[in-house]
């Protein structure tokens, strides 16, 4: 979907979606304007840097789980052996490292392991929702129930940060600094959740109020 179909569609009020691969810098662009069209739509501009740094961050995860499934397949490591020490977790660590997802882009293609990011609105709320074509595994549910309860505990991303700097290399904050966001922003983190839909699929949700004054 192009700009001119982003805004066409918002104009009408249906909703929005985009599908891709990988994040590149044409689809941060294209993720940008429409969350900022959106926003901007329901007088709501003041949310763009929490919403694009949310969608921004739940793509990558995304993409990072779409070639996950794929690596794991690809060496025959089972789901239920993730959680466990597996000298075949390794390379597969290095290999969805952020700066590798580009080289990514032929397989996802040939795979069809896509990420849907789309956009459901109206007068009450904005649902931004990001998809990605692979299941979860317990050990991704349970790592993402331990962050988001982590989270919890603090009141900003800093406060996080001087008491876990420690722990933080390479360790993902998506999930963490997307609750904290929503808290710094007075959003009950409880309007974001990450589930498995349809038995195949997981897919990640936000939604904004918009009577209440956020």
């Amino acid at each position: 979907m192009n700009e001119r179909k982003i805004v066409e569609n918002l104009e009408q009020n249906k909703n929005v979606s985009l599908s891709f691969y990988i994040m590149d810098e044409e689809i941060q662009h294209k993720v940008h304007f429409l969350a900022k069209k959106v926003l901007e739509k329901y007088d709501c501009l003041y949310l763009l840097d929490i919403v694009y740094s949310s969608l921004k961050e739940l793509i990558i995860n995304g993409i990072k789980a779409n070639m996950k499934h794929h690596l794991m397949l690809m060496h025959e490591i089972k789901p239920e052996e993730e959680g466990k020490e597996n000298g075949n977790l390794a390379p597969l660590k290095k290999m969805l490292r952020e700066s590798q997802l580009p080289n990514f882009k032929e397989i996802a293609k040939k795979e069809n392991l896509k990420v849907k990011v789309s956009v459901k609105h109206k007068d009450e709320k904005l649902i931004f929702q990001v998809q990605n074509n692979t299941p979860m595994t317990e050990t991704e549910k349970q790592r993402i129930r331990n962050k988001f309860e982590k989270a919890l505990e603090f009141d900003s991303i800093a406060e996080y940060y001087i008491q876990n700097a420690d722990q933080m290399e390479g360790s993902g904050l998506g999930i963490t600094m997307i609750v904290l966001m929503l808290k710094g922003a007075g959003i009950d983190p409880k309007m974001f959740s990450v589930k498995l839909h349809r038995s195949k699929q997981t897919l990640a949700k936000v939604e904004f109020p918009l009577k209440n004054g956020t």
